[in-house]
C-alpha cells in the first residue's frame, strides 16, 4: 500500500477512537443526555452535508430521497442511539472492543451470506477470538463493565455493520450518507421539539 493510504488509515482509526472517547466523556462526565447528544450529532452531520453540497454541488452530488434510504437511516439511527446510551454502562476500551467485534462479525456474515464470500479457517478463527474477547469482557469482572453496556455496544456495532453493508447497494456513497442524515436530521429536529 501507498504511504498516503497508511496515513489516511491511521487518521481514520484515530477519529474512530476519538469518537468513542468523546462520546463517553460527554455522556458520563459532562452529563449530556445521550438522546440530546445523538440529536446534536444528526443535526450537525446534516448541516455539514448540506454545506458540502452547497459549496461543491458537482463533487458532492446526491440522488433524490426515496424509500430505499429509510432502512439505512434506521441502521444509522440504531447505531448512534446505542453507542450514546451504551457508554453510560461500559468503559471506552471495553466498549470499543465490543463495538468493533460486532461490526466485523456482522460484515463478515453479510459477505458470506449475500456476497457468497468463502468462509476460511482464518476468517472463522478471527471471529471466534473476537467473540471470546467479548465474553471475557462481559463476564470477567473487568472494571465498570455491565451486561447492558455490552448489549448496547453489540447492538451499535451490528447496526453500523448493517448500515455499511446495506450502503453497498447504492451507486453513489455520498447520496446514501446524505439521505440517511436527511431522514435522521428531520427526525432529530422533530424529536427535540417534543
Amino acid at each position: 500500500l501507498d504511504f498516503r493510504v497508511w496515513v489516511l488509515l491511521f487518521l481514520v482509526m484515530v477519529c474512530f477512537a476519538a469518537n468513542s472517547v468523546i462520546t463517553r466523556y460527554l455522556v458520563l462526565e459532562s452529563r449530556v443526555s445521550p438522546f440530546l447528544l445523538t440529536v446534536i450529532r444528526f443535526v450537525s452531520g446534516l448541516g455539514t452535508l448540506l454545506l458540502l453540497t452547497s459549496i461543491r454541488p458537482t463533487t458532492f452530488r446526491h440522488n433524490r430521497l426515496d424509500f430505499s434510504y429509510f432502512l439505512g437511516a434506521l441502521f444509522l439511527g440504531a447505531y448512534a442511539f446505542s453507542i450514546s446510551y451504551g457508554y453510560l454502562f461500559i468503559p471506552v476500551a471495553a466498549g470499543t472492543f465490543v463495538f468493533y467485534t460486532f461490526v466485523v462479525v456482522t460484515m463478515v456474515a453479510y459477505s458470506v451470506i449475500e456476497d457468497k464470500e468463502k468462509l476460511t479457517f482464518r476468517l472463522v478463527l478471527g471471529q471466534l477470538f473476537g467473540l471470546l474477547g467479548v465474553l471475557v469482557i462481559t463476564f470477567g469482572r473487568i472494571g465498570s463493565v455491565t451486561l447492558l453496556g455490552v448489549l448496547l455496544m453489540a447492538a451499535s456495532g451490528t447496526s453500523w455493520g448493517l448500515y455499511s453493508a446495506y450502503g453497498k447497494k447504492f451507486q453513489i456513497a455520498f447520496s446514501y450518507t446524505y439521505n440517511s442524515f436527511l431522514i435522521l436530521g428531520a427526525f432529530a429536529v422533530i424529536a427535540s421539539m417534543m
